[in-house]
Formats: structure tokens, sequence, C-alpha cells
């Protein structure tokens, strides 16, 4: 994955375009995506890349492992962020 500078994982669209909004006021060139098969592409033409997982209501486990294989296919990028509602992962 190039491109991008920055790279964010969101735990639903909501949240994953409250955050991309955010770095588009500054001038950043972001791009949302809700699916992976649009990640490689999107983040060519992007500064920040928003990956919207859709794992705020699902179970802890399938959360995880959505998130795991998202993030399998970011390895190389310059920085990775996980926005989500970790306390339903226990987390924290």
């Amino acid at each position: 994955m190039g491109g991008a500078q920055l790279v964010l994982i969101a735990d639903d669209f909501t949240g994953a375009n409250d955050t991309g909004v955010q770095f588009s006021k500054r001038g950043l060139r972001t791009v949302v995506v809700t699916d992976s098969a649009q990640m490689a592409r999107a983040s060519q033409e992007c500064d920040v890349l928003v990956i919207d997982t859709e794992t705020r209501l699902a179970k802890a486990d399938a959360a995880y492992e959505k998130v795991l294989q998202v993030s399998k296919l970011l390895r190389g990028s310059t920085a990775l962020v996980w926005n989500g509602c970790t306390r339903r992962l226990g987390v924290c």
C-alpha cells in the first residue's frame, strides 16, 4: 500500500467520515472507503485513507477478525490509527 501518509481504521461510517473531514479541512486529500477491495486504489489518490470496518455493533471476536484482516492488507503503511469502540473489545 502506498501513497497515503496516514491510514485510519474506523468502526462505523459516521466515525470514519467525522474523522476524515478533520484532515480534509486542513487541506489533506482524504478518502473514506467502506470496502477493503477499494483500499489499494484509494490509497494512491490521497494523503489520508480512512477505512470503515462497520464493526461497532459486531461481537468482539468478529470485530477483531475484520480489523485484523484489514490490518494485514495495510502492512507497510506509514502510520496506522485505530479509531474504534475499544471498550467493546476489552482494550480499555
